[in-house]
């Protein structure tokens, strides 16, 4: 799986081993076949069961409130269009019992305006109770498919744990089978990071509300252990390269303290480039001596 040209350099630098080694599987968060993973992995979607079960569940409910709004929002629909057919009509009626005398109303039309104002107040009850039950079945429709969301990040993290530990044997095998051609046997087993660094970017937004699915926390990336491990590989070196660099810097001041000293610097840099340039020098000599007293 590693280049063979790579892989020889890492054998005769002599690192090719697990203490100087780690392998990085990037774009894990990549979309993928979750049906056909499931359905190629059988034990994958033995131990998922559970989670089918309640997402069966969920999605049960799901339709079962989607259907409800539905035909609560229908209801309400038509109901409020009686309401305005019902309005309109008793405004006629009120119209035409002003228009005359009272004692010249006939009872017929009073009647009927009392029954549609009756009428009217029943389907004004019963639209508000619909429009209450509206906002009831909405929110839950919502927190159904947001249920629904999490499940199906259930099943993806399930896909992507099945695919990290199949990804690290093949990986570590091929590792192992070139150690044994080299006639090295691993003391530990090789590190193996299955990142996902877009998703591990996006989790870094304080304000970011829905995570994607298979992954639920900035763990599950593997861009943190990685670092961890990067930091583990070069802390060392960097503790040595640091001793290194103040071990030169000792030996330049040391070397250049006497130069700079030495009153018969002309006979190895004109007097006016001395003048021009030894200042400069001591400034920067005080500044070494500073961290390198």
């Amino acid at each position: 799986m590693v280049e063979e040209v790579f892989k020889r350099d890492l054998q005769m630098d002599g690192v090719y081993n697990s203490e100087h080694l780690c392998f990085v599987l990037s774009q894990f968060d990549r979309e993928f076949g979750l049906r056909h993973h499931l359905d190629t992995n059988k034990e994958v979607r033995k131990a998922a069961e559970p989670i089918f079960v309640r997402g069966r569940e969920v999605q049960q409910k799901l339709t079962e409130r989607e259907t409800r709004l539905q035909q609560v929002r229908e209801s309400r629909e038509r109901h409020c269009s009686l309401i305005e057919e019902l309005e309109s009509r008793i405004r006629e009626l009120q119209a035409e019992t002003h228009g005359k005398k009272r004692k010249r109303i006939d009872e017929p039309t009073l009647m009927d305006l009392m029954l549609l104002e009756d009428r009217l107040n029943d389907l004004k009850i019963t639209t508000g109770a619909e429009a209450e039950e509206e906002i009831k079945l909405v929110r839950g429709v919502k927190h159904l498919e947001i249920a629904h969301h999490f499940n199906i990040s259930e099943l993806r993290l399930a896909c992507n744990n099945d695919r990290k530990q199949k990804s690290i044997a093949r990986v570590r095998q091929d590792f192992e089978q070139t150690q044994q051609q080299m006639g090295l046997v691993s003391t530990t087993p090789l590190q193996v990071f299955c990142t996902s660094a877009e998703t591990f970017l996006k989790y870094e937004n304080p304000n970011l509300k829905i995570r994607k699915q298979g992954f639920p926390s900035r763990q599950d990336t593997e861009i943190p252990q990685l670092r961890d491990c990067f930091n583990k590989f070069t802390f060392a070196g960097r503790d040595q390269r640091a001793q290194e660099i103040l071990e030169r810097f000792e030996q330049l001041v040391s070397s250049m303290k006497p130069w700079i000293g030495d009153q018969r610097g002309d006979l190895k840099i004109s007097a006016g480039q001395r003048e021009r340039w030894e200042p400069l020098f001591e400034v920067e000599i005080e500044q070494l001596s500073q961290v390198c007293p």
